[in-house]
C-alpha cells in the first residue's frame, strides 16, 4: 500500500445499515462516513438498477478519495438469516472486489470475530470494550462501552475500526493500529467520525474520557 496515501475504505456490509468509512490511517481520522443508501436488497425487478447504483457508489468512493485499500467485513449468518440477505450481501462483496481489481486497489475481507476480538483485546487494556448494548454480555463487562459513547450509528464506528484493522494487517505492523493505542486516540477517532458523518447525530456530546 502506498505510504504516501494511506486512505482506507472500511465497509460493514448489510442490506439496510451498510456502514462505510473513508479512513486516513496516518492521521487516525475519518474523512467521510455514513450509511450507504444504495445497497442491493432484491433479486427480482429492480435488481439491475440496484447493481448499477451500488457499483457506481463504490467506484465513486474509491476515485474521489484515492483509496489505496478496501477492508470489508465478511458476511456471517447470525440467528434467523433470510436467503435474500445472504445472496445480496455476497453480491455486494463480489462487486466490491471487482471494483478494486479494476481500479488496481488492494482489498481484504475479514471475519467480524477476527477484527472485533483484536479490537477488544486492545480496548481492554484501556478500560474499554466494544459490545452491542443489547447483548447480555455488555452488562457483565466493566469499563466504557464505546458503542454507547458515539453520537452516530454503530455501523459507522465498525466501518472505521474495520478500516484501521485493515491498515494494520496490510502494513504488518502492530504499532500501526493507531485508533486504539490510548484513550485520546479512541476519542480522536470517535469525534472525527461524528464530524465526518453524512447522517444525523442523535445524542448530545458526551465527555466520557
Amino acid at each position: 500500500m502506498n505510504k504516501l496515501n494511506n486512505i482506507v475504505l472500511g465497509l460493514d456490509p448489510a442490506i439496510k445499515n451498510f456502514g462505510y468509512c473513508v479512513y486516513d490511517a496516518d492521521s487516525n481520522v475519518s474523512i467521510e462516513n455514513g450509511i450507504l443508501d444504495c445497497t442491493i436488497n432484491k433479486i427480482d425487478d429492480g435488481h439491475p438498477d440496484q447493481v448499477l447504483a451500488f457499483t457506481n457508489r463504490i467506484m465513486d468512493l474509491i476515485s474521489t478519495h484515492g483509496i489505496s485499500l478496501i477492508t470489508a467485513e465478511r458476511f456471517q449468518a447470525r440467528g434467523v438469516t433470510l436467503d435474500i440477505q445472504i445472496e445480496c450481501i455476497n453480491q455486494m462483496l463480489g462487486i466490491i472486489s471487482l471494483c478494486a481489481v479494476n481500479l488496481g486497489v488492494k482489498y481484504k475481507f475479514v471475519y467480524a470475530s477476527h477484527w472485533k476480538n483484536e479490537v477488544n483485546k486492545k480496548l481492554k487494556t484501556l478500560g474499554c470494550f466494544l459490545i452491542d448494548p443489547k447483548n447480555k454480555r455488555a452488562k457483565t463487562e466493566t469499563g466504557i462501552n464505546v458503542y454507547k459513547n458515539i453520537r452516530c450509528t454503530p455501523h459507522e464506528l465498525d466501518a472505521a475500526l474495520i478500516a484501521s484493522y485493515g491498515a494494520e494487517y496490510v502494513n504488518a505492523n502492530k504499532e500501526y493500529y493507531k485508533s486504539i493505542v490510548s484513550m485520546n486516540s479512541i476519542e480522536k477517532l470517535v469525534r472525527s467520525i461524528e464530524l465526518a458523518t453524512t447522517g444525523k447525530l442523535n445524542k448530545k456530546i458526551i465527555n466520557w474520557i
